[in-house]
């Protein structure tokens, strides 16, 4: 039995209203072609992005001993 008034259920439902598409935004959500050697660069470059800045991090921690 799942009660309605969940706080984390209200606050799904308000985070989904905030981001519903509107049709000016629709092509950043769906492909009306296929894009697979687009989608791998991509996520390929948001994966550079995120073990970049894990290092960075790192290295911030390091060198200012703050751990």
């Amino acid at each position: 039995h799942r009660r309605r008034d969940n706080f984390l259920t209200k606050k799904i439902q308000i985070l989904f209203y905030l981001l519903e598409v509107r049709s000016s935004y629709y092509g950043s959500f769906i492909n009306r072609e296929a894009r697979f050697p687009a989608a791998l660069w991509t996520l390929a470059r948001t994966a550079a992005g995120t073990i970049f800045k894990f290092v960075k991090g790192k290295y911030l921690i390091w060198k200012y001993e703050l751990v």
